[in-house]
This record gives C-alpha cells, sequence and structure tokens, in this order.
C-alpha cells in the first residue's frame, strides 16, 4: 500500500500507528500509576477512555485490530481487579486493626 500510494500512505499509517503505540504502552502504564497512587478517579477516566476508543473502533476498524481491543479489555479487566482487590484488603485490614 504504502508504494501503490507513495508518501501519501505512509503520512496516514505513521500517525496511526504512533497512537497506537502510545495507546499500547501508554494505558498499562498510566492505568498501574493510577492503581499504586490509589487515585480512583484517574483510574475510572482513563478506563472510560479506553473502553470509548475500542468501542468506536469495533465501528470502523478492520477485524484483524480484534487482537489490539484484546489486549486493551484485558489491561482494564486486570486494573479493575487488582484496583478493587487493593480497596477490599485495605478495608479489612482497617477493620481488623480497630
Amino acid at each position: 500500500m504504502i508504494f501503490k500510494r507513495g508518501g501519501e500512505a505512509f503520512g496516514e499509517i505513521t500517525p496511526m500507528s504512533t497512537i497506537d503505540f502510545i495507546r499500547l504502552v501508554g494505558a498499562p502504564t498510566v492505568l498501574l500509576i493510577a492503581v499504586k497512587s490509589g487515585q480512583r478517579k484517574a483510574v475510572l477516566y482513563v478506563s472510560a477512555h479506553l473502553l470509548a476508543f475500542v468501542a468506536i473502533s469495533f465501528l470502523f476498524a478492520p477485524p484483524v485490530i480484534m487482537v489490539f481491543h484484546v489486549f486493551l479489555a484485558a489491561v482494564i479487566g486486570l486494573t479493575f481487579l487488582v484496583y478493587f482487590t487493593k480497596v477490599s484488603l485495605k478495608k479489612m485490614r482497617s477493620g481488623n486493626g480497630s
């Protein structure tokens, strides 16, 4: 595709790939930092952004991108699992100390 359309295709592919790479690396990193620091709003905002991205992408993206969507869904699911486990353990510890 790049060779048929030349620089025009390259100009379209590079920004999209860069944004996807940032989401692929940045999403787990931001969610991990938000969970470790206990910032509930940050976890919710980033997760909402990623879920909206996945939902809208399902409408327009080709089926090949499904692996990327599954990865993002798994990251979001694991983040919520870790976050709610952390919150419940904190509540259990504070309940036993009283």
